[in-house]
């Protein structure tokens, strides 16, 4: 499965994926997404009614 998705447009293996294998590719991404500093200045933002300072981490 790697040489597939090292070539084409990744779309091409998730459309030859089930919904649970595209949820498993898209995982690590999401958490790695959560655990970010910006993740955390948002939710920090909106507790505290202010504009964020985004960091880029």
């Amino acid at each position: 499965m790697a040489s597939v998705a090292r070539r084409g447009n990744p779309q091409d293996l998730a459309d030859r994926l089930d919904p649970e294998g595209v949820a498993m590719l898209r995982l690590p991404a999401l958490v790695a997404a959560l655990q970010s500093e910006d993740a955390h200045e948002g939710v920090r933002t909106f507790q505290e009614k202010r504009k964020p300072r985004w960091s880029g981490r």
